[in-house]
């Protein structure tokens, strides 16, 4: 019956591996090129464990894990990419103890086996590029082997077996048993089977073919190097390893051996380690490689994908080259939809693109040396902390100690421009905030149109104010008529945030536009913003409440004097609790 098995199995897995190699001879003319050239072989050293299925202990299955230690080293050579050729050299000890009423055997045998066999890793059904690799096994080999059993101590005494589970020095049955003393084994297996003749028997052969069958797994850890694990049954053509086949009677007592021929199974792990060369990375210089086929989005539409896209956020319908760059054609570094001068004489340029000329680098660079003052561009940040403005010059309206109130306070608060600024124990009016002086020259006059005193002053290299000198305070505005400078007929809206009898931590005032301060009458009035028209000024208080001022309202001045929101066209319909008057 297991002969009849052994058989099938074989042929199937001879079946299956003619039939992979037709499906291989089917692929295509550069797979056979590709195998053409002999593969290098692989080695391996393993251990692991050998498990007995004879007739000892027959009535029980041996468990594969455990056993005896067993050691093997093969050549494995491959053929095809699933089938390859293994050459083995395996050796361990078998060692099996019997003990029951019917009989109590024991042996001991060195093996050593050596074959040939084929190995099918199904290669031409799973992924080739694969981490794990299972695979079936089958071939031929010879074995060999010399079993021993322990039957004498080492005083030369046999072993006799009681019934009640000792071992004594003389038969239970025998004449002077009430003599025998208990003695113990030594696990010496000390008697060679083959010598000892049991039943009569010659001198038989301790070598056999066998027929071993596996399966097992690779597991890469390398590109060189595998873990291997393999369970193979090792189906022997003999009977006589365990010194106990069919015909057997002596010692077997009346519990006959079995029918079948000896085998056992072999389960290793490995280490393996293939001698073949690894590829290095493939060179992809000359691929011609389908970016579409990953991602063919274009987020800033320039014709360009964002897979090579260079400038992924180019402006919509600026020309782009084909890294998705925009042009620039005078190749200065900065794209002809920035630059003010496209076709520029050379490559150094200001930030807008425009070649700098000798006598505009010979600027730049009194700029950067200057002290004096005359080139620097002096910003001015107010007490508020709103946005600086960049300024060289202001107009004095007026000084006052903290506290006093400006009899033409009205008249201050009637320019657009207005700005406070607390400087010890002084509160300074200014406006203008202008950095050329022939602005500041027509303001000047504008002020003195309106029947201020305004005086012209220059911020210093330490941001300090001193006044500009009467040379410069003497300017008049150059073709200008005085009837045409701005008078104070403006009307400005103004929006009173609240007055308080103690001053509020400016914080609650960061980045209110156009504050002014006021204060007295022991009051300080808060004023935001400066319009020319109602509607901004409304819009502009309905913030102001919104963020917590909620007593704000809207107060226009005209002529220099504060007027009420009729007086300068303010419809009744236009104005609610919520605006103000």
């Amino acid at each position: 019956m297991k002969q009849k098995f052994l058989f099938s199995l074989l042929s199937s897995f001879l079946l299956i591996s003619s039939l992979s190699a037709q499906s291989e001879n089917d692929t295509t003319t550069a797979d056979v090129k590709s195998r053409s050239s002999i593969t290098p072989p692989t080695i391996g050293l393993g251990a692991g464990l050998i498990s007995f299925y004879g007739d000892l202990r027959d009535y029980e299955y041996g468990n594969p894990f455990v056993g005896n230690p067993v050691y093997e080293f093969y050549v494995h050579q491959p053929i095809l990419d699933y089938l390859s050729i293994n050459l083995y050299y395996m050796f361990g000890k078998m060692r099996v103890e019997e003990r029951r009423i019917e009989r109590n055997l024991n042996f001991e045998s060195t093996i050593r086996s050596s074959g040939l066999s084929l190995e099918y890793n199904f290669g031409n059904f799973i992924n080739p590029k694969r981490s794990f690799s299972p695979f079936i096994t089958a071939g031929i080999e010879m074995l060999e082997f010399n079993s021993k059993t322990d039957i004498l101590n080492s005083s030369g005494s046999a072993y006799n077996y009681w019934s009640d589970g000792t071992i004594r020095n003389l038969p239970e049955n025998s004449p002077g048993a009430e003599f025998a003393v208990e003695i113990q084994r030594d696990y010496i297996y000390e008697t060679d089977i083959r010598e000892a003749r049991f039943d009569g028997r010659g001198l038989y052969p301790e070598r056999s073919l066998g027929i071993p069958i596996g399966i097992g797994g690779n597991l890469k850890i390398t590109n060189q190097i595998n873990f291997r694990l393999a369970s193979t049954f090792h189906f022997t053509f003999t009977d006589m390893i365990d010194g106990v086949d069919r015909n057997s009677l002596e010692r077997v007592g009346s519990d006959r051996a079995n029918a079948n021929n000896d085998y056992f199974l072999a389960t290793t792990v490995s280490l393996t380690y293939n001698f073949r060369k690894v590829d290095t990375e493939p060179d992809y210089d000359d691929e011609v490689i389908d970016f579409y086929a990953y991602d063919p989005s274009d987020y800033d539409e320039d014709g360009v994908i964002d897979f090579i896209d260079k400038c992924p956020n180019t402006p919509l319908g600026v020309e782009v080259d084909t890294l998705g760059c925009p042009i620039d054609s005078d190749g200065d570094g900065l794209a002809d939809y920035l630059d003010e001068e496209v076709n520029s004489l050379g490559t150094t340029v200001n930030a807008k693109g425009v070649y700098l000329t000798d006598a505009m680098i010979y600027e730049s660079y009194l700029k950067y040396s200057d002290t004096s003052g005359e080139f620097a561009d002096v910003v001015s940040k107010n007490f508020t902390g709103n946005t600086a403005l960049k300024s060289r010059f202001r107009i004095n309206v007026g000084a006052y100690k903290v506290g006093d109130q400006p009899e033409n306070i009205e008249s201050l608060l009637n320019l657009p421009d207005l700005i406070t600024e607390m400087q010890d124990s002084m509160v300074i009016y200014s406006v203008g905030n202008l950095n050329d002086l022939k602005d500041v020259v027509k303001r000047k006059a504008e002020l003195a149109n309106q029947g201020l005193s305004p005086t012209i002053e220059e911020k210093t290299t330490n941001s300090n104010y001193i006044n500009a000198g009467e040379r410069v305070n003497e300017l008049k505005p150059e073709g200008i008529p005085t009837s045409e400078l701005e008078n104070s007929d403006k009307v400005v809206f103004r929006v009173q945030l609240g007055a308080f009898k103690t001053q509020p931590d400016m914080k609650f005032f960061k980045n209110t536009s156009n504050l002014i301060v006021l204060e007295s009458g022991g009051l300080f009035r808060y004023y935001s913003g400066a319009f020319d028209n109602f509607q901004e000024a409304a819009e502009h208080k309905v913030k102001m409440a919104v963020r917590g001022f909620e007593g704000s309202f809207v107060t226009p001045f005209k002529g220099g004097e504060k007027v009420t929101l009729q007086s300068v066209g303010v419809k009744s319909i236009q104005q609610s609790p919520l605006i103000g008057n």
